[in-house]
């Protein structure tokens, strides 16, 4: 039971070889664009394997749009982005010898120097000299190297093999009526302020209708999926939170799955599955299904390029996305780029709301003035229905706020590790509890107790061992669920509940009462700690 509800929301072996052999293939715009910093050579070698798809190669209409408004500027950003700064870097490097001709004319005269001979200097300068012309030589070659270059991608705008090729393999898609837009945005309007997939990331970025671009793309995708009766294999190498989720082990930018509102929409609309990849994952999955023959050279530095402008949005994204803030006390602004805080999220609270449970989470951020003052800033967030970011919030202590950022989390987090596997050394490693869901429970708390109207716990399991992980609902510290052997194990939970499996349910049950010694009475009391 559990594999089905988690089977749409993961990928193994067999779904992969069953997508990459029957699913259409829809490239987004950044995917397409990207393929102009891919050398021509190991461009032919992709449009062999498109030849492979046959009919299994699909554009949306606002795709198509995107694309044929930048593949002309794209070209100019290349050379200016990736070429011009090596130019600019290689005439920084200047070797002469005019430190020693200098020595030279200062030692020449024999009644200066009477004792210094001149021959070892003579040599020096003569290997000097040929190392420089050496150098020269090298500069200048690499120079038409990045000339030659420059020229092959220039040359795409007066024989763009690329448009080319998109047009001899790619079905596309019918753009939406004016109407149908227009509708779109109604329902874009409320997606983006609850932070729905996809789209919500450019609402701060681009006007008019260009802000729901993504989501027409989704539209079209679901339209024709519908349609078509197949499954989809979206590539895009615009990675972003309101498509998918980053995978976090990987050194370059890798997508580990998409987001799980799309899959599970895709599968309500269409009842077909739903996969991404970015264009470097692409490729390597060619080489592995359809024997493209694709370097491994190539597909290693498509990951650069692509990392490259993963880290130059993420600059310039942090450089918006700052908190500032002036000291109560002295008026001193202080000021932090979002990427500096560390923001480590607890869950704090959850309360039942109408569709279901309502999780908040919470980090704090501490600062210290130059005059001594200490400031405290809160960051919330709050998720509900599950899943799905709802609301945000910062408040300070000791200091007022000039400028903040959108507070988010992962509230699919895949880097909790497995209490079970932990111990064990040789294990540990592939230990990460994953398959995360919420599960209905069968509350055996008294009516008394505050935690009595939960009716949802959030449950992983460990994709190694298999074990079953919980979130306490009273303090959100980790624990297993089939054996509690960890139940007080330091820095997890310490409460005095506890969730069982019995008879096909989960049970959330209490324990016997704690006693604790309390310092700040006298010794010989003791105060009982009603959870």
């Amino acid at each position: 039971m559990i594999e089905k509800i988690i089977s749409p929301y993961k990928i193994d072996k067999e779904k992969e070889k069953r997508l990459w052999k029957n699913a259409i293939f829809i490239f987004d715009t950044s995917a397409l664009l990207d393929f102009y910093a891919i050398p021509k050579q190991t461009r032919d070698t992709i449009y062999k394997t498109f030849q492979s798809l046959n009919d299994r190669l699909w554009l949306p209409a606002q795709v198509i749009y995107e694309y044929l408004n930048h593949k002309d500027t794209i070209l100019e950003k290349i050379i200016k982005e990736q070429y011009a700064p090596i130019k600019t870097d290689l005439n920084k490097i200047q070797m002469d010898s005019k430190m020693i001709d200098d020595i030279i004319n200062r030692t020449k005269n024999s009644d200066k120097h009477p004792y210094f001979e001149q021959n070892n200097l003579n040599k020096l300068k003569k290997e000097i000299d040929s190392f420089v012309q050496k150098i020269q030589t090298i500069k200048e070659n690499i120079s038409k190297d990045i000339e030659k270059v420059e020229k092959e991608i220039l040359d795409c705008k007066n024989n763009d093999d690329i448009y080319n090729n998109i047009k001899k393999n790619f079905q596309y898609g019918k753009k939406f009526s004016y109407s149908e837009i227009l509708e779109i945005v109604k329902e874009g309007k409320l997606r983006y302020e609850f932070k729905i997939p996809p789209g919500y990331k450019d609402k701060d970025d681009k006007e008019g209708f260009q802000i729901f671009g993504d989501l027409i793309i989704w539209k079209e995708i679901l339209k024709y999926s519908k349609k078509q009766k197949k499954s989809i294999i979206f590539i895009t190498d615009d990675i972003k939170e309101d498509w998918c989720y980053k995978d976090k082990k990987a050194t370059e930018p890798r997508i580990f799955s998409p987001r799980e509102e799309l899959i599970k929409e895709i599968e309500e609309y269409s009842s077909v599955e739903f996969w991404m990849y970015n264009l470097p994952q692409f490729l390597y999955y060619s080489n592995k299904y359809f024997n493209s023959e694709i370097e491994e050279k190539e597909i290693e530095e498509l990951f650069e390029f692509l990392n490259l402008n993963t880290k130059k949005q993420t600059y310039n994204k942090s450089s918006i996305e700052k908190l500032k803030f002036w000291c109560d006390r002295c008026g001193r602004i202080h000021q932090y780029d979002k990427h500096q805080l560390r923001l480590d999220f607890e869950h704090i609270a959850s309360n039942e709301r109408i569709i279901g449970v309502e999780n908040e989470y919470q980090a704090k951020e501490y600062f210290g003035c130059q005059c001594g003052n200490d400031i405290e800033v809160t960051f919330s967030v709050w998720e509900y229905p599950i899943g799905i970011h709802n609301y945000d919030e910062i408040t300070i202590e000791g200091g007022t706020l000039i400028q903040s950022f959108q507070p988010t989390i992962d509230l699919y987090d895949n880097d909790i590790r497995c209490l079970l596997c932990e111990r064990d050394t040789e294990d540990s490693w592939k230990s990460y509890i994953d398959y995360w869901r919420y599960e209905p429970i069968r509350n055996e708390l008294p009516e008394r107790n505050r935690l009595k109207r939960i009716k949802e716990v959030r449950i992983g399991e460990c994709n190694h061992c298999g074990t079953e992980h919980y979130i306490c609902p009273n303090c959100g510290k980790l624990n297993c669920i089939e054996t509690n052997l960890f139940h007080q194990a330091e820095g997890e939970c310490v409460c005095s509940y506890k969730l069982q499996f019995r008879e096909g349910e989960y049970i959330l049950t209490k324990e016997k009462e704690t006693i604790q010694y309390n310092p700040s009475r006298t010794k010989n009391k003791v105060r009982r700690i009603q959870i």
